[in-house]
């Protein structure tokens, strides 16, 4: 009864031991399985390396690419310097030309005449005339310029010098001018551009020169000047003007003038009475100097600047 009874347990038992050794087997595959795939066991891609039971991708070995090169910060260049101002041509005088001692002696006789008795009425010949010192001294300059010029002829004559002489009554002679004495011109202040470098520190300044005394000051040129014929003589002497500026010549005498540039000159005046006026504008710098053609005596000199 116990060898039977005992037969269906064990075969159970025996069944179950089966079934346990077959799962403990599949178990142990599975296990194994796992073991042989774990990720410590599968290489990684090429690129990759392990870290633990991960792949991380390999650090690139390029060179990391630079943003724009900053531009280097160059000053721009200096403007050019302004070219300096040309400073004014010196004048140089014209060759000054001396009459003929016959055209001396005689040129002033014909001006008088012409002015003094041609173009005057008789009544105002009759007013001169009673105007006994005034006539006297009228005609006593008239007769001193016109034997100016024979004072040379007369030294020749005198030395024995004919042929001088002779030369000297008939012939037109002109010699260089003579230089004139010019006061120079202020330097032009140029001004440093604005980009100019500044001066280096501690570099000594020097201080501007002082100015020296003049001798001889110049007048102060005015735009317009008048000057009045009167008295036989012309009132101021000397006048001094900007260059574009004008001279008024007004004749207060009730005899005539003339306004004539001693030499080549811009003064040549028509022959004005008693009353009358004549303006001329200078339109370049210089020294004019002038006389009055009837009235030899009488002398000026317009100074432009």
């Amino acid at each position: 009864m116990s060898g039977r009874g005992s037969h269906p347990l064990s075969r159970a038992a025996a069944l179950a031991l089966v079934v346990g050794l077959a799962a403990l087997g599949a178990s142990a595959a599975v296990g194994a399985a796992k073991t042989t795939r774990s990720p410590a066991s599968v290489a990684c891609k090429p690129g990759f390396h392990r870290m633990g039971n991960h792949c991380m991708r390999n650090p690139s070995r390029r060179t990391p690419k630079l943003g724009p090169k900053l531009a280097t910060a160059v000053p721009p260049p200096a403007p050019p310097a302004p070219p300096p101002v040309p400073l004014p041509a010196p004048q140089v005088p014209g060759p000054a030309c001396e009459d003929s001692a016959l055209s001396g002696f005689v040129a002033p006789f014909f001006t008088h005449l012409s002015a003094a008795h041609l173009q005057e009425s008789p009544l105002q010949q009759v007013h001169d005339l009673l105007d006994a010192d005034r006539y006297v001294l009228i005609h006593t300059a008239l007769l001193d310029h016109m034997l100016a010029g024979l004072v040379p002829l007369l030294h020749d004559l005198l030395d024995g010098d004919l042929g001088g002489a002779v030369s000297r009554l008939l012939t037109r002679t002109c010699a260089p001018g003579s230089a004139t004495v010019s006061v120079p011109a202020p330097a032009a202040v140029v001004p440093a551009p604005a980009s100019a470098a500044p001066a280096a520190q501690g570099a000594p300044v020097q201080a501007p020169p002082t100015p020296g005394p003049m001798m001889h000051p110049m007048p102060a040129a005015a735009p317009t000047a008048t000057v009045d014929m009167t008295g036989i003589a012309f009132v101021p002497a000397e006048v001094t003007v900007k260059v574009g500026g004008a001279v008024r010549w007004h004749n207060s005498d009730p005899v005539p003038h003339t306004v004539t540039s001693v030499g080549p000159g811009p003064l040549a005046s028509p022959t004005i009475g008693a009353g009358g006026d004549y303006s001329l504008t200078f339109s370049k710098p210089g020294t004019f100097a002038y006389l009055c053609q009837v009235h030899p005596n009488m002398h000026g000199r317009v100074l432009v600047q």
